[in-house]
């Protein structure tokens, strides 16, 4: 399976199971931990300070997909989680998927979304790294 393939599944999985997608930052941190990146990589790659990612917007996005994948899934074992919960058609499989399971107990309404107080990056400004700090 390669990365596309697994975001395919991960997409039909979020879409099964909570109506929604995944977002660019959800992909950029997948991808990260795809390619066994570290956030401090992930981080410059993506724009995003190294602490909101590692502290804020990833552990949320792992505690999440481990909600919707039913198994504990994170930066280190996602490649694996996702590679065995599709099969040779692509498709995921539906034990993987929680459709053979209870539906999760996730909210569409509630995606996983940058925090409205993102944590200062390096520079003191707030979000992206090198943006311009939140008034608010």
């Amino acid at each position: 399976m390669d990365f596309e393939q697994a975001i395919a599944a991960v997409n039909a999985t979020l879409k099964a199971h909570c109506d929604r997608s995944l977002t660019d930052l959800e992909i950029d941190l997948l991808r990260g931990a795809w390619d066994n990146r570290t956030y401090e990589q992930i981080a410059a790659a993506s724009g995003y300070s190294l602490n909101y990612l590692q502290r804020d917007f990833g552990p949320r996005f792992w505690n999440r997909l481990s909600e919707v994948y039913g198994r504990k899934v994170s930066k280190v074992n996602a490649r694996a989680v996702l590679s065995k919960g599709v099969g040779e058609s692509g498709r995921v499989d539906e034990w993987e998927s929680g459709k053979a399971g209870s539906r999760s107990t996730l909210s569409p309404h509630h995606p996983i979304t940058p925090s409205p107080h993102p944590p200062l990056s390096p520079d003191g400004a707030a979000g992206r790294v090198g943006g311009a700090a939140a008034v608010g």
